[in-house]
């Protein structure tokens, strides 16, 4: 925590030994989202989604599109080169390595043609957090 301001501090999840690269990397990706990236950050910023949640943000040596700390909840958005079979053994084990989140992928497809579907899915894995 940081003292001064109460808040969480970024590298908290994050590997120190890759977090300065990674920081500059997620700062770029905030900079430049995906058409897909940009359109659910516009629904989540506008409250259809029922969590708080953080773009780009470093776990570990990763950088999850979206995640809601608060509920361990990780929504990566995969391009097509998530196709290929070696980036879906890595997606894989990105997820396994992660385990203390539940990751939630979609399909920049789903995202850009169905967002009511995105959203409803979300927020039913939220729903058993909120219910606590």
């Amino acid at each position: 925590m940081n003292k001064d301001k109460g808040k969480e501090e970024g590298p908290r999840w994050a590997n120190p030994m890759t977090y300065a690269l990674a920081k500059n990397n997620a700062q770029r990706m905030r900079i430049l989202p995906t058409p897909a990236e940009l359109l659910l950050w516009k629904y989540i910023r506008a409250g259809q989604i029922q969590a708080h949640f953080r773009r780009q943000y470093i776990i570990d040596d990763y950088i999850a599109d979206f995640v809601a700390l608060k509920h361990k909840l990780i929504i990566e958005i995969d391009g097509k080169y998530h196709d290929n079979p070696q980036q879906m053994n890595q997606d894989g084990l990105r997820s396994r390595e992660l385990s203390k989140f539940n990751v939630i992928r979609f399909t920049n497809e789903e995202v850009l043609n169905n967002i009511d579907h995105v959203i409803d899915v979300t927020n039913t894995h939220l729903a058993p957090c909120t219910q606590l």
